[in-house]
């Protein structure tokens, strides 16, 4: 097995910030054999995950924070089952605006979205009745923060989803 990592901030002056994150991983051999994987037909069972993300962070006088974060996750497994190979990727992207009201009060409110992608075309048989299934989900929120003395904040915040498959999602939060 192996594994690296890498994390870089760039202050590219006093409003604004980059932050860049990258890492991987793999395991070669890291499942045990299973009698259900039968005689020759056993596979090297092996997995491996990578990432990347970004992100711009850009604060004005005023106390305003913008940020947008892109990132992809991708995941590869393999283990020893002809029947289970597939490989997972999600590639996502968020936005949010952070403004404080007052020295109590503050509002977030963003926008994100996120895709998640399947490809299982390398099973035998396939894994699932498509070799490959995509989704995605598109939300926005909105949260409301006040503190009442130092040691109590009240939070409230909505969201609405709308994921491709089931539609609308409304949530809602108090805390």
């Amino acid at each position: 097995g192996g594994r690296f990592s890498l994390h870089a901030i760039y202050d590219k002056d006093e409003a604004n910030t980059l932050t860049f994150s990258a890492g991987s991983s793999i395991v070669d051999g890291g499942f045990p054999p299973t009698p259900l994987a039968g005689i020759g037909q056993r596979r090297n069972s092996e997995s491996q995950a990578s990432y990347v993300m970004g992100t711009w962070q850009h604060e004005t006088a005023e106390k305003e924070i913008f940020k947008l974060t892109g990132f992809i996750n991708d995941f590869q497994a393999s283990p020893g089952l002809p029947q289970l190979d597939y490989r997972y990727q999600q590639i996502g992207l968020q936005f949010s605006h952070s403004l404080q009201l007052s020295e109590r009060h503050a509002r977030t409110w963003g926008i994100d979205t996120r895709f998640d992608l399947l490809d299982a075309s390398n099973s035998d048989p396939f894994l699932l009745s498509k070799g490959f299934v995509s989704t995605g989900i598109l939300g926005v929120y909105l949260q409301d923060d006040w503190q009442l003395d130092p040691r109590w904040t009240l939070s409230l915040g909505g969201r609405i989803d709308y994921d491709f498959y089931a539609g609308f999602q409304p949530s809602a939060r108090a805390s």
